[in-house]
């Protein structure tokens, strides 16, 4: 259930940006850690924190937990870091069973 998926779109950039400006919830200098769990919706939020990282003022991180629930969940964990380091962006990664 990991993603490939195309880059997000501008109006979910800007519902995004407008979110986090409105309700102040990085301030300048903040370093955001994002569940990155390898599908769509994680993915995207990552890849638009990336995009407006400068102008926030952001240090966007990642992180997996891999519950180990699923046959494929390494592979997740595995998508998703290979996604963090094609970011180069620092990745933290537990597995816990």
């Amino acid at each position: 259930m990991c993603s490939d998926q195309e880059a997000p779109t501008s109006d979910f950039r800007t519902a995004v940006h407008e979110t986090i400006r409105r309700e102040e919830l990085f301030p300048p200098g903040s370093n955001v850690v994002v569940g990155l769990s390898g599908g769509p919706d994680s993915m995207a939020l990552c890849a638009v924190l990336l995009e407006l990282a400068d102008e926030l003022g952001i240090r966007v991180e990642a992180a997996h937990l891999d519950h180990d629930l699923r046959d494929d969940s390494s592979a997740c964990a595995d998508f998703a870091e290979h996604q963090a380091e094609k970011w180069n962006i620092p990745f933290h990664r537990e597995r816990i069973n």
